[in-house]
Order: structure tokens, then C-alpha cells, then sequence
């Protein structure tokens, strides 16, 4: 099964909002699909491919031989063909596109290494749909699961080896937050085929129950002290101000300094107003660029900088926190009030989801493969930003222990740059 060609294709739309715990690799100036991929690096131009991907790798009784189109893109601009390396993107939770227009470093690194660029699209993401426009409705998301993912990846890769004569060229997985964890995993379970893995911000040990799950919040949390500590002081008194607030009946007030677009009701309201602002936070964290992007939200450089500065140019802190949130949320100045429902659908990533049938898809992976439970949303007087925990399942053949073991055992591996 060779890859089947298509034409170039430039989605209009970016990716929807997703909570990617900070793709290390978006190290150049962030564009929207379809544009340069990065401020400083040349332009790879991608080509859109299809691939007739097996539905089920793992029981031939379920689909038997039953296909999808699998979309991935491919950049030989730089590669020296057929002894270059392959740097293989394991896409994650959203448009492949999207991933593909902030990867600046990896664009980079394959000009300087002289390698193939591929970028695979993650099952029930993006426009690889097993089942089209049913695929996220019940009964249809079984085979959404990370082992059927990195199957995926397996075939196409060794695919796309065999057509370009490429069987020797060394495979490097790339990834970032999940799609770092599926890179580390692949090199993991198919050792055979990924010579190397580079996993940026995945939490591939916390995940198994072996580190800390409020981790996450706290380095969130950090940034922002890391800024300004006063900025810090500045979330946690607004935070207070708001429950305070509401323990004393004034739900109007808080509607009225902090923007929203109907009045808080009961603590069902104040949960979701918290999770909207926290949300915020992990957005603005996470895009801490140096530079403008477009990736989660259309941000200024430096977004915590702006975001504190902004919190802490208001009289009241309540007001300055609504300041604050509208780096995100409001980036045309145009809206005059917050749906803190709309805006923010609460799902089981703490962080978020997004909307449209990838974030669908991902509420469903969090929901299967989370491991280790959330800790509570909120107890007693409220740190900067809300603690919480976003978790995913290791596949089943590399359980906790055998993560240890690899982490303990300081196994060789090969150096990025030696091939």
C-alpha cells in the first residue's frame, strides 16, 4: 500500500484550541495553515498525501482489510535522497497542518541534516476520520487508542521507506506534549524502524502515576511568578475577591467587574468562571513566546509579560484579571462581555479541549486513558492558577514499571546527530 498522491492543500482555518502541553518544537514564528511555517526558517513546501490505512492493526475480525485515508505531508526540499535522515512527526490531538506551521526547529534541523520531513496525522484528527463525519459519535471511537496510533505510524512509515527506497535512512520520531509522548513510544515499541526519538514537554513519566500531578500548574504558576511576582499575588487576590464575593450573594458585581455575559448563578457558574480564567493561564504559559503566533490564540510576544502588565495596570484586581483573560479570548477588542460556556467547554483535559469533533475526540481519549485522578479543581484559598491534572495512559505494554526501567537503566541510545 503506497501512499496515494494528492494535491497541495492549504486549509483556511488554524487548528481549533487545543490543550498541547507546550510543543517544544514550535521554535519558529508560529503562522496560520497554510502559510510559511516559520519566521526565520525556509519554506519546506509540504506536500499533501493520502494513505489507505488499515482501520483495525490489531483484529482482523472487527474491519477485516477496511481502510481510511490516512492524510500525512512530506518535504524532500532539503533531503539528500536515499542516505539522508527521516524526521517523523507523530501527530497529535489536532490538523495536521497546524502542527506542521509551527515546527520551525524541526524545519530547520532537516535543512541543516539534510532530511526528509514527514508529518503524520493522528487517527480521528484533523481529516483522518475512520468512519467520516460518524467518527466521534458513539459507537464508532474504539478504535481511537494510542496502540492503533503508533500502528499507524508503524505502516505509513515503512511505507513511505519502501516506495522512496529509503529502507536505510534513519528514522528520528518528533513530537510534542502527546505527540512527544507517541514519538517516545515509538521509539519504544518499534525500535526496528525509529533509530531515535526527540519527545518535547511530554510527560511520559508523570503520566504512568510516577510523578507529580500538580506539576503542570505549578510550572504554569511559576511562569508567571517568574515574571513579576506582585503579578502572581495579583491572580491570587482576584481569585479571592471572587469567591469572597459570591459567599456573600454578590453575583452581579463579579458578572460586572469581571465581564461575563450572564450573571453567575450558583457554584456550578463559579466552577465553570474559574475554569475559564485558569484556562487562560495555560494558554498564555504555553505560547510564551518571544515572538507573535497564531497557534492557540492570536498572541502578542511575550503573552505573560502583556498578560501581567495588563492585570496589573487595572485599579481592581477583578477588572485586571478580565484584562488579562482577554489576551485570549478577546484579541479583536470587540466583545464586550465573556460566555464563559461558550468560550471554554470543560471536559476531562482540566486544560481544555477546544471545540469541533477534534476536541470531541480528545474529551474521549482523556476520558479512556487518563491514569492517574485530577486532583480537586479547587480547595480553600486559591493559588495563582488553579491547580489540576492532565494525564494520559501509557499503552498497555509499557506500564509504569517498564517506563522505570528504561528511565533507570540509562540504555544507550543514538546520538541525533550521528547517523
Amino acid at each position: 500500500m503506497g501512499p496515494q498522491h494528492r494535491h497541495m492543500v492549504h486549509p483556511g482555518a488554524g487548528p481549533s484550541v487545543l490543550l498541547l502541553g507546550l510543543a517544544l518544537l514550535s521554535l519558529g514564528a508560529s503562522q496560520p495553515s497554510g502559510s510559511l511555517p516559520a519566521q526565520h526558517s525556509a519554506d519546506p513546501e509540504f506536500q499533501e498525501y493520502h494513505f489507505e490505512q488499515l482501520l483495525d492493526h490489531f483484529n482482523f475480525e472487527s474491519f477485516g482489510n477496511k481502510t481510511f485515508r490516512q492524510r500525512f505531508l512530506v518535504s524532500d526540499k532539503f533531503w539528500r535522497q536515499p542516505e539522508g535522515p527521516i524526521f517523523f512527526y507523530t501527530g497529535n490531538e489536532g490538523d495536521v497542518w497546524g502542527f506542521a506551521n509551527n515546527s520551525g526547529f524541526l524545519v530547520e534541523l532537516a535543512q541543516q541534516q539534510e532530511a526528509l520531513l514527514v508529518f503524520a496525522e493522528h487517527r480521528y484528527y484533523g481529516k483522518s476520520l475512520p468512519f467520516g463525519a460518524r467518527s466521534t459519535q458513539r459507537g464508532y471511537l474504539q478504535l481511537l487508542t494510542v496502540e492503533q496510533a503508533l500502528a499507524d505510524f508503524a505502516v505509513l512509515l515503512q511505507a513511505l521507506q519502501r516506495d522512496l527506497g529509503a529502507q536505510d535512512s534513519p528514522v528520528i520520531a518528533f513530537g510534542g506534549s502527546y505527540g512527544g509522548m507517541l514519538s517516545a513510544y515509538m521509539r519504544m515499541k518499534y525500535p526496528h524502524l525509529v533509530a531515535g526519538a526527540l519527545a518535547a514537554s511530554a510527560p511520559v513519566i508523570a503520566v504512568t502515576g510516577l510523578g507529580d500531578s500538580y506539576q503542570f500548574f505549578r510550572d504554569v504558576t511559576a511562569d508567571f511568578y517568574g515574571q513579576s511576582p506582585r503579578c502572581a499575588q495579583g491572580v491570587r487576590d482576584a481569585f479571592q475577591q471572587i469567591r469572597d464575593l459570591f459567599l456573600q450573594g454578590a453575583y452581579d458585581q463579579i458578572s460586572q467587574e469581571f465581564g461575563t455575559c450572564q450573571s453567575l448563578l450558583g457554584p456550578g457558574d463559579l466552577t465553570q468562571l474559574f475554569m475559564f480564567a485558569r484556562n487562560a493561564f495555560t494558554v498564555l504559559a504555553m505560547m510564551d513566546y518571544p515572538y507573535p503566533t497564531d497557534f492557540l490564540a492570536h498572541l502578542p510576544a511575550n503573552p505573560v509579560k502583556v498578560g501581567c502588565d495588563r492585570l496589573l495596570s487595572e485599579a481592581q484586581r477583578i477588572t485586571g484579571l478580565r484584562a488579562l483573560a482577554g489576551l485570549v479570548y478577546n484579541a479583536s477588542g470587540t466583545e464586550h462581555c465573556y460566555d464563559i460556556y461558550q468560550l471554554y467547554h470543560s471536559c476531562a483535559d482540566p486544560t481544555g479541549c477546544g471545540t469541533g469533533s477534534d476536541a470531541q475526540a480528545w474529551d474521549y481519549q482523556q476520558q479512556r486513558d487518563r491514569h492517574v485522578p485530577r486532583p480537586p479543581i479547587y480547595r480553600g484559598a486559591p493559588p495563582a492558577v488553579l491547580p489540576g491534572h492532565m494525564g494520559r495512559v501509557a499503552p498497555a505494554p509499557l506500564a509504569a514499571g517498564q517506563l522505570w526501567a528504561w528511565r533507570s537503566q540509562g540504555r544507550q541510545q543514538h546520538h541525533l546527530f550521528q547517523w
